[in-house]
């Protein structure tokens, strides 16, 4: 690893929001830990639908999955329909990764966002045109598999995986 090492001695608790809520038995910022102890998860997909969220399902990897995203309060799946590297690209930035990807289309059926139209500069899916009310027949679903980080310059209490 490399950077700051901000966080040592946590005790979170399920209720807790965020890690910087947890208890702590030293200063943020003060540690005795080196990076041969970093912490790490394995968060399982699902979570709470908001609107214009994005996830990834069917996990073949902590990076690699089916893209689903939140309209309307539930999830729902993007179908492959005009889907290219733009999409991709668009869907990878929005999880926290840069713009190294791979993608391919994959069987199901559904209801979702169909008909992407991303020019691979927008920040969400949802900047894209689409139809977002469109359905996947079988074999439409839409998968991708994101390299690498993000790598800009973070914000107080942001927290992201690598």
């Amino acid at each position: 690893g490399n950077g700051t090492i901000w966080l040592d001695h946590m005790y979170c608790y399920a209720s807790d929001n965020k890690l910087i809520d947890c208890l702590r038995g030293v200063s943020i910022g003060y540690t005795s830990c080196g990076y041969n102890e970093m912490a790490g998860v394995y968060c399982k997909s699902g979570g709470s639908c908001v609107n214009g969220g994005i996830r990834l399902t069917n996990l073949q990897g902590r990076s690699e999955g089916r893209v689903e995203v939140c309209q309307s309060n539930e999830w729902g799946t993007v179908c492959d329909d005009d889907w290219d590297s733009n999409d991709a690209k668009v869907a990878c930035r929005q999880l926290g990764y840069d713009d190294t990807y791979y993608y391919s289309s994959y069987g199901g059926a559904g209801s979702g966002m169909d008909d992407l139209g991303c020019n691979g500069s927008e920040t969400s899916l949802f900047n894209c045109s689409s139809n977002i009310l469109g359905s996947c027949s079988q074999s439409q679903y839409v998968q991708v598999r994101c390299y690498s980080r993000d790598d800009s310059p973070c914000t107080n209490g942001e927290i992201r995986l690598w």
